[in-house]
């Protein structure tokens, strides 16, 4: 019998059994949609293949510890002025390289929003010299920016308790990378010695040729409070770092800004605002995050500076503890015509009733029709704060305030973010997608539904993610399906019923990737993966 020698590629893989044995050896997704990309015939055959690996979501966090080594601190003196020797770093937590390291995981390993963040714990006060120098390249040697595992990186976070600040501007023209795009600081990289800053010669974002997005996050504030009658009396670093930004095409400024009614503190945000401004800068803020009470942000809003920021505001993230505050949010809504994101918690009191009963006449008017900007939305219940209801009464107050949420919302909305709702009935998710028909992402984190067909009602639905129980129909429009099943460990058939449920979801896909904490995330088009993961990436935050 002879054997023919001109076997191509497609005949080979056309082998059922040598296709398999040949998709076993291909550890990621990643390979796999190269593989396909090579030729039209190939990826047809992928396309049809069920093919499942096990990821890692791995967040890229790296926290580095300065200290002076234990000798030295005998030395009194050494401890207040250290030479270099005697200063020690310490990776504190196992970074993402290492990671990448461990050649026994087959599958495919993913950090979390393409985001590197470095914390920073330093004992040092003072350096003198050329120590000073050595020092900051140590330490941008030990964060590795440049490393292989690290080259798709997005975005770079920043955080230290530096005690000598000039370190922090001085460290960031230091870095480099190709592909940042965003980079987060915690507010004190804004204070320092502008004399340092000018002997160093350098633009601080020099390393970074696709940078366009500076964050400066005041969420927790690093200064005491007293500090900032100072700062606002020296102006000439913040210039030195707006001049900077100011030679960048098309560069974002965003102050995430905490909820502090703090009159310094406040006048500190605002003079950053002036500043940028004067360099022609553009800018975004964000108000409040949900631990935070919605009064905190209705102080802030009453100030003159809010009518500055308005027109900048792109982000509101509260937690409303009764009617009358949600009332104050709608209404400083009306003026924030570049909304984008809206994050309202809420426990178990009745908004719409509320208000009725305040004899608020023109609530009826007040809505987020008019943020035609406004693109992603999340409700939380707050089920700690919990009154003396019982179950049934706390599922009809929850489906009432949802269903009047939904009616305040426009057809804009493409994100939708539910968390903690016991009971999400078939008529409120008919309510959702009536007020927000073009819902694309829909994310349902411990949220159990009533009827398993009623997702069916999102004509428009791309993509789901799901912290869930039981079955759910799946849409016909869905491009991916992320679920993870909850887990009663006092029913020992539990776990059988969830991994039954888990075989009936893989009859729908083809390609399936499973995370250590039992989260599995199916799709069936493998041209679409880069998207797909970049997906993952972002939400792979909770």
């Amino acid at each position: 019998m002879e054997t023919n020698k001109n076997l191509s590629i497609l005949d080979i893989i056309g082998i059922g059994l040598i296709r398999k044995k040949i998709f076993q050896n291909i550890p990621s997704f990643n390979d796999i949609s190269n593989f396909s990309k090579t030729c039209k015939w190939i990826n047809s055959i992928i396309q049809s293949e069920s093919i499942s690996r096990n990821v890692v979501l791995y967040k890229d966090y790296q926290f580095i510890g300065i200290k002076i080594n234990e000798e030295s601190t005998k030395n009194e003196d050494t401890f207040n002025i250290p030479s270099f020797d005697n200063i020690e770093f310490i990776n504190v937590k196992k970074n993402y390289q290492e990671l990448m390291n461990e050649k026994y995981f087959f599958g495919e390993i993913i950090s979390s929003k393409i985001y590197i963040k470095f914390c920073l714990y330093n004992e040092i006060k003072k350096l003198e010299g050329n120590d000073y120098v050595l020092f900051i390249n140590k330490i941008v040697e030990k964060i590795n920016l440049s490393s292989e595992s690290r080259k798709n990186a997005k975005c770079l976070s920043l955080w230290n308790d530096m005690v000598d600040h000039n370190i922090n501007l001085y460290m960031i023209s230091c870095l480099k990378h190709d592909n940042i795009q965003r980079i987060e600081v915690s507010n004190n990289f804004l204070n320092g010695d502008i004399e340092v800053y000018k002997k160093n010669n350098n633009n601080i974002f020099n390393g970074f040729p696709k940078f366009n997005e500076f964050v400066i996050d005041f969420s927790i504030p690093i200064f005491p409070i007293y500090k900032f009658d100072n700062i606002l009396e020296n102006n000439d670093v913040l210039e030195y770092i707006m001049k900077d930004l100011s030679k960048i095409n098309n560069l974002v400024l965003i102050l995430n800004h905490t909820t502090t009614d703090n009159i310094l503190f406040n006048k500190y945000i605002f003079n950053i605002y002036k500043i940028a401004k004067k360099y022609g800068i553009n800018i975004k803020y964000t108000f409040g995050y949900y631990q935070k009470s919605a009064n905190a942000i209705i102080s802030i809003s009453k100030t003159s500076n809010y009518f500055i920021f308005k027109d900048n505001l792109t982000s509101i993230s509260c937690s409303l503890e009764n009617s009358t505050e949600f009332l104050e949010i709608i209404i400083l809504s009306q003026h924030l015509y570049n909304l984008q994101n809206l994050q309202l918690t809420f426990n178990y009191f009745d908004i719409k009733k509320n208000l009725k009963k305040m004899i608020i006449l023109n609530y009826k008017y007040l809505s987020f029709k008019h943020c035609k900007k406004l693109k992603n939305v999340t409700f939380i219940i707050d089920y700690i704060k919990s009154p003396e209801l019982n179950n049934l009464e706390k599922e009809k107050i929850v489906e009432r305030n949802l269903k009047y949420l939904s009616s305040l919302m426009g057809e804009n909305v493409e994100i939708l973010k539910l968390i903690n709702f016991n009971n999400l009935t078939k008529n409120v998710i008919e309510e959702l997608n009536k007020f927000m028909p073009n819902i694309k992402f829909l994310e349902t984190m411990y949220v159990l539904y009533e009827c398993p067909l009623s997702l069916n009602l999102f004509k428009n639905l791309k993509f789901l993610r799901c912290i869930t129980k039981g079955q759910l129909q799946i849409p016909k429009t869905l491009k991916l399906f992320s679920i993870r099943q909850f887990e009663d460990k006092k029913n020992e058939s539990n776990k059988y019923e969830n991994g039954e449920v888990i075989k009936m979801y893989k009859e729908s896909f083809t390609k399936c990737i499973k995370s250590e904490n039992e989260e599995y995330i199916f799709f069936n088009n493998i041209l679409h993966w880069d998207v797909y993961k970049n997906l993952v990436q972002n939400f792979n935050c909770n």
